[in-house]
């Protein structure tokens, strides 16, 4: 006997319960890891601009613009990511081919990976650009300083 009628809707809705919980809670630890890394991207930023303030007094005392202190200090720092994101891709392929010896998971999507590159070094770019407008007002004067 049939207890209980439900339909397609219905029943698949409640076999994936626990996937959408699992994605919601997926999405908001990525979103606070992302801001997280944002913050730090910040204050490191900021360190850097205030350990190498007379270095930024001397290249605008020799003529450098603002906007040439605010693009040495974002090249600089997507050079970092660059180079940050080959390793990270590159250990993230090999982690994700032992997962598919193991667990026969399916093949890691290219777009992934491109994705998660443009995303990190947009995060990187953005987070600098406001340490980078601080240093670019830094007066040639205090290199004499």
């Amino acid at each position: 006997m049939i207890n209980q009628i439900r339909t397609i809707k219905e029943a698949r809705d409640t076999a994936l319960t626990n996937a959408k919980a699992m994605i919601k809670v997926l999405s908001a630890i990525i979103i606070i890891l992302i801001i997280v890394t944002a913050l730090a991207i910040v204050g490191m930023t900021s360190l850097n601009v205030t350990q190498r303030t007379k270095q930024i007094g001397t290249r605008r005392a020799l003529g450098a613009t603002k906007a040439a202190i605010i693009r040495y200090f974002l090249v600089e720092n997507c050079a970092l990511s660059s180079i940050g994101l080959g390793i990270g891709i590159l250990v993230s392929l090999s982690v994700h081919a032992e997962f598919e010896k193991r667990f026969q998971v399916s093949q890691l999507d290219w777009y992934f990976l491109v994705g998660t590159g443009i995303l990190i070094l947009s995060v990187g770019l953005v987070s600098t650009f406001f340490p980078a407008l601080k240093a670019a007002e830094v007066p040639p004067a205090t290199a004499t300083r």
